[in-house]
């Protein structure tokens, strides 16, 4: 209708006229409610997760079992970390010696813990097939270590990535591949070649699974999806094997004897210092069914002198002990 024709507000019908002023109405109220709507709190979900986070860093057995200085839980121990061998090597072609690169990564991370003293035992593998409690006390024994850390890798599968379509099949998704990373530990008490805990873990990266000239686990590596996922899996092992171990007590071997003074293979790196007491122990035989060996108390070194790898203690009471069974001491 051109404007001249166009009919005054006035002339509008009565009803419609009603009808926009209450739109109106209705728009404001609106708008009022939007603008006393709240802020979305876009902050709190990440808040709830360090919260939840910080609850379950202060529940693990390695803060309860703190090491804060003056603790028995402060004396480092002596782990070795044998080599990860591939189930599937042909699943890592593209990563040269996984095996060594993951035990040396997993041996970093569990240096940063300061809590142990990290024995390198890349190059060297348990066989399954021959006597697994002999071969940790051996080797426990040739790399002076109270425990021993082994494990495998499972699974690196690539799977390719797909568009189902029903009974017409499915076709390649370019960019869709995806990697399964599963990897197995075992926790073992170098002394008596007990293990003490298994564990496993598993993981999915999509995406860039492949590694595209970076070094195996270092460097680039770890700024790629691939190198993402498996970080995560080295940090949750350490936390693993940090809590399993954090609560038992530190254990030395005695390398020598002459009357009551004793002589340990283990120092102030392992945070001993004058004066600590140590329980001494001494395995005299096996008990139960699984040829464990059984312990025996002949009482309490009182630390006199101490080295970076070894101190001298004097052993309390009238008579030292029959030296020909195995002695050591522990934390308690």
């Amino acid at each position: 209708m051109p404007a001249s024709k166009r009919l005054p507000p006035s002339f509008l019908p009565h009803g419609f006229a009603r009808l926009r002023g209450l739109a109106l109405v209705v728009a404001g109220a609106l708008l009022a409610g939007c603008v006393a709507l709240p802020v979305s709190k876009q902050g709190e979900e990440p808040a709830q997760a360090d919260r939840v986070e910080q609850a379950r860093q202060a529940a693990r057995p390695s803060a309860l079992c703190s090491a804060q200085p003056g603790s028995p839980f402060a004396f480092r121990k002596k782990v070795l970390v044998l080599a990860l061998p591939v189930q599937r090597p042909f699943e890592v072609a593209y990563l040269p010696d996984l095996a060594v690169s993951w035990s040396g990564a997993l041996q970093q991370r569990l240096q940063g813990t300061d809590r142990f003293l990290i024995r390198n035992g890349s190059t060297h593998y348990l066989n399954p097939a021959d006597n697994v409690r002999k071969q940790i006390v051996d080797l426990a024994q040739q790399f002076d270590a109270q425990f021993v850390i082994a494990g495998r890798i499972t699974s690196l599968d690539k799977q390719p990535g797909r568009i189902e379509l029903g009974p017409l099949g499915a076709i390649e998704q370019p960019f869709g591949e995806r990697r399964l990373i599963e990897t197995e530990l075992e926790v073992f008490d170098g002394h008596s070649g007990t293990r003490l805990k298994q564990l496993a873990y598993n993981t999915e990266v999509q995406g860039a699974v492949e590694n595209r000239g970076s070094g195996t686990l270092r460097g680039d590596f770890f700024r790629t999806p691939l190198g993402e996922a498996v970080a995560k899996m080295l940090d949750r092992q350490t936390e693993d094997i940090a809590d399993e171990l954090a609560c038992l007590p530190m254990q030395a071997r005695i390398v020598s004897i002459r009357s009551h003074e004793v002589h340990i293979d283990a120092g102030f790196t392992s945070n001993l210092k004058s004066g600590d007491q140590l329980r001494v122990l001494q395995r005299v035989g096996f008990s139960g069914g699984d040829g464990g060996q059984a312990d025996r108390s002949v009482g309490n070194l009182i630390i006199k002198q101490v080295f970076p790898e070894s101190a001298v203690g004097y052993l309390e009471g009238d008579a030292p002990p029959d030296w020909r069974f195995n002695g050591f001491v522990r934390a308690w």
